[in-house]
């Protein structure tokens, strides 16, 4: 739990320490490009994380390495870490993930059908050091509320609206301790406990006042009245929220944010959501050396007890002696254990599945576990299914779920791809100095096949070193193209675990490959509940619930397409008979909304009507006559197409090429009888 954490905003952080780095300025976009750089990430994916173009970030990089007189991104790098600001880039890339993580939960609620309105009321100056209005205020938006604000520097300005009337669901005061205090102080002075007068001037009022206490005030029986600390701001949101909007399961989404940041600060070693400068943590441990000699030296007969502790320790001391040799032993192995973890931390690129889009399928992971139990050499599986099953969620949950001493997500859609991914996962297994220079010299290399090779030399190397490691090797077409980076000997890479993920139907056959079928239909219902239900009372009624199952009956049974559909009538708030309207038409505006939802929420960046733009792009790549007949298909019905029909059109060689293909990207039934001469299939219905 971090509730009691003190966290630093990524624009506290890019203040305080990265505005200049050894007399050098930047922009906090540069910062952040820097940050993504330093942690191993593409253009690519710095881009989609930002929501701008890989041109974009390609421009902050040349620009930053003009500024650093360098040509390349490992001469960035070196110039972070010899900066003596390394960790300080490492905590704002961490802070950047959560801040992130927590707008992200925040827009989750806007679809709330009550429009709540609030008022955010400052006193004192604008440029205080309570100035927390701007962020609040755009937080507070983003869950779907409404809000105004009002300053008040002027004590009797503020005590007057305390009393005013207002249209406001809600008015949050953001005041500074002193202020705070004589507003309470004050209208308690005016109104006794022992009055009549109802405190109902409480009500609908949150208090933000840092560091106070109700034992501050001069009665402590103000039930109704909040006083939220604003330590750590992100739960201080959260509490907010609860007063706002009591009909969701606000307490559901801190659970859900926890879960994010502990997955974060799992695999972010061990940079700690809690950051001081070097000049808090000598105060604190000042404070505490002082606290303890004051209270030492305020005990009665202190010098009396001094003598007996010194004798005490005398007797203790004796008998520490004969057993120095196995402390010493045993911490010498503590601090090796520790330098051995500090040398070697947790490496990984796995995208964290968010709780609230992951269905749980149990069965599914244990027959991984099952499959990639044994510990000799390198275990390997298969999940084969058409895309949308899951197949890549379920291969990082296995990962997150599991300890290893390594994970790494190779994307293997394309050879340029295949060869970006080792050269990230190079640049991460370059620990060392002498690692790295290694790394560098490599890169510049022309010969694009020694320049490979040497990578993977490098890679392996530190996998042998460091077993027990995990590779996930995302959209392999065939294993061919894949040969040249997979580990099949372990005496070359070391023992680990590898986990494929392909739509290929061929490989169903590989004795340990496991078949993600399409989701039955309490799980499609099971994950539509998930995502959707934030209202206490969603699907509380029978016929509500039939709505959904007969709505859910015309989306495919893919996790990909319910995921979809579900944020979608989240974030729009359209009916379910709208949705299926705009998804028979599928047109651009509606596909690229759905590609935004589904890459905001869960990382992914292919919708339905993506993947099959790609499975018929490649399909019709493979052989020029395809063309001719798939626009055959597409014009007759799409049950029972008779195989003769397309014989007499093309060739049975062509006619057998082009079965396999759409077989091979799941655009047929998987069962096609050709054991009689009018053989038929049928095209998949669903997808």
């Amino acid at each position: 739990m971090i509730e009691k954490e003190k966290i630093y905003f990524p624009d506290h952080i890019y203040q305080k320490h990265l505005f200049k780095i050894k007399n050098i300025k930047f922009t906090p976009q540069e910062i952040k490009i820097i940050a993504f750089t330093l942690s191993g990430r593409s253009a690519k994916t710095t881009a989609s994380f930002f929501s701008i173009s890989s041109k974009t970030v390609e421009s902050h990089i040349r620009n930053i390495k003009k500024k650093l007189g360098c040509n390349s991104r490992d001469g960035v790098v070196d110039f972070i870490e010899k900066s003596g600001n390394f960790a300080d880039v490492k905590r704002y890339y961490l802070s950047l993930l959560i801040h992130t993580e927590f707008e992200n939960i925040l827009k989750k609620l806007s679809t709330s059908p009550a429009k709540i309105k609030a008022t955010l009321v400052q006193g004192g100056d604008q440029d205080s050091d309570c100035n927390i209005v701007p962020r609040l205020k755009h937080h507070l938006k983003l869950a779907g509320i409404s809000v105004s604000v009002e300053y008040k520097r002027n004590p009797l300005n503020l005590f007057q609206a305390f009393y005013g009337i207002s249209n406001a669901s809600c008015r949050i005061y953001i005041l500074p301790k002193d202020m705070c205090l004589n507003l309470l102080n004050a209208e308690l002075a005016s109104n006794p406990t022992d009055s009549a007068t109802p405190y109902s001037i409480y009500s609908n009022k949150v208090f933000i006042c840092p560091k106070i206490d109700r034992l501050a005030l001069q009665s402590t029986s103000l039930e109704n009245l909040d006083l939220i600390n604003d330590e750590n701001y992100y739960f201080m949101v959260f509490e907010i929220l609860k007063r706002l909007l009591p009909h969701l399961d606000i307490g559901k989404k801190v659970t859900e944010f926890n879960e994010s940041v502990r997955v974060l600060l799992s695999y972010s070693n061990p940079l700690a959501l809690q950051y001081y400068s070097e000049e808090e943590i000598i105060e604190k441990q000042q404070d505490r050396l002082i606290s303890k000699l004051e209270k030492f030296l305020r005990t009665k007969k202190w010098k009396a007890l001094s003598a007996l502790v010194g004798c005490f320790l005398c007797g203790i001391g004796l008998l520490v002696l004969s057993f120095k040799d196995n402390n010493k032993a045993h911490a010498q192995n503590h601090i090796q254990n520790a330098e051995a973890e500090e040398r070697t931390p947790m490496i990984t690129n796995l995208v964290s599945p968010l709780t609230s889009t992951f269905l749980n399928r149990p069965a599914l992971l244990n027959q991984i576990e099952g499959k990639l139990k044994r510990q000799e050499g390198v275990q390997t599986v298969l999940l084969v299914g058409i895309g949308g099953t899951g197949k890549t969620t379920l291969a990082r949950h296995f990962g997150h779920s599991s300890k290893f001493s390594m994970t790494w997500e190779v994307n293997a859609e394309t050879p340029e791809s295949l060869r970006e991914s080792f050269e990230s996962l190079a640049f991460a297994c370059s620990q060392t100095d002498a690692e790295k220079k290694k790394l560098r010299d490599i890169k510049e290399i022309k010969n694009q096949k020694d320049k490979e090779e040497k990578i993977l030399h490098l890679v392996q190397k530190y996998l042998k070193g460091h077993p027990n490691w995990l590779l996930i090797y995302d959209n392999v077409d065939r294993l061919g193209n894949i040969q040249n980076y997979f580990p099949f000997d372990y005496r070359t890479w070391g023992k680990g675990k590898v986990i494929i993920t392909t739509r290929g139907t061929s490989m169903n056959d590989h004795t340990n490959s496991i078949q993600i079928e399409e989701l039955k239909p309490d799980e499609k219902f099971a994950l539509f509940l998930k995502i959707m239900q934030q209202e206490k009372g969603f699907l509380s009624k029978e016929i509500q619930k039939e709505k959904a199952q007969k709505f859910l009956e015309a989306i495919p049974p893919f996790p990909l397409d319910v995921t979809i559909a579900s944020y979608y009538l989240k974030e729009t708030n359209i009916s379910y008979d709208e949705y299926l309207g705009r998804l028979m038409k599928s047109d651009k505006q509606f596909n690229t909304i759905q590609q935004k939802i589904i890459e905001e929420v869960s990382g992914y960046k292919k919708t339905r009507y993506g993947i099959l733009a790609l499975s018929l792009q490649k399909i019709l790549e493979s052989h020029e006559e395809f063309k001719d007949l798939l626009v055959l298909m597409s014009l007759i019905n799409s049950e029972n197409i008779p195989r003769n029909l397309l014989n007499a059109y093309k060739s049975e060689e062509i006619v057998d090429n082009f079965i396999f293909h759409i077989k091979k990207y799941h655009l047929i039934t998987p069962k096609l009888d050709t054991s009689t001469s009018n053989a038929s299939l049928s095209i998949k219905s669903k997808e």
